[in-house]
């Protein structure tokens, strides 16, 4: 019986909405995180993959998504977390479908220090499935530390979306203090883009990973 990250990779070499390039990823990704079994067909659900498939198909990788999310060991998880981007940012959609608020720490420290490129979409993620005052504050200090630097184009447009995600979730208003008029955000490279827009982003990631661990 094959592995929950090969069924993953069957379900998505299936999907004739995703392109021939996106097909090459779960190979890419199997060779990154080889000593693990569980595998990135997670990293799809950041762009339109989980949008514009059929729904029936959708569904079933959906079920295939959270299964593996259930079966991930916290000890697997540790370990993609040690290793590229690739594997970090699987770990974090993991750990986010599956609320593993555990690692919160860890992603905290990671988000913050930024070392690898996309990963961070996923830390962004992770919080916004935890939906408390601390997941929140990781956001807020992620965003005091690399909006103020006009030319740095990190993940701040994934923090915010999810930090505006995190306001409506807990009645609360941590991201008015970097969107008024004069605040970090008009002044960041991020200006151009919109807040609304990127919490409607994150919105509906989070609506696409509940319905899959009701």
């Amino acid at each position: 019986m094959p592995t929950t990250g090969a069924r993953l990779f069957q379900t998505l070499a299936a999907m004739t909405s995703i392109t021939a390039s996106a097909r090459a990823w779960p190979e890419i990704i199997a060779q990154d995180i080889s000593p693990c079994s569980y595998s990135s067909a997670v990293t799809f659900c950041s762009h339109s993959y989980w949008r514009v498939t059929p729904g029936q198909e959708r569904s079933q990788f959906g079920r295939d998504l959270a299964a593996s999310a259930r079966q991930i060991s916290d000890e697997e998880l540790a370990l993609l977390l040690d290793g590229k981007w690739r594997s970090q940012l699987t770990a974090a959609w993991l750990i986010g479908i599956g609320r593993r608020t555990r690692f919160r720490d860890r992603l905290a420290e990671m988000l913050l220090n930024s070392e690898l490129v996309y990963s961070g979409q996923g830390y962004c993620f992770a919080f916004a499935r935890f939906a408390d005052e601390s997941a929140a504050a990781a956001l807020v200090a992620y965003l005091d530390r690399y909006l103020p630097d006009p030319d740095c184009y990190y993940d701040q447009h994934w923090a915010i979306g999810a930090l505006l995600h995190l306001d409506e979730r807990l009645s609360t208003e941590h991201a008015s203090h970097f969107l008024s008029p004069e605040g970090l955000w008009a002044r960041s490279a991020m200006r151009d883009q919109d807040p609304a827009e990127l919490k409607e982003e994150m919105d509906r990631l989070c609506a696409f990973a509940e319905t899959i661990t009701v």
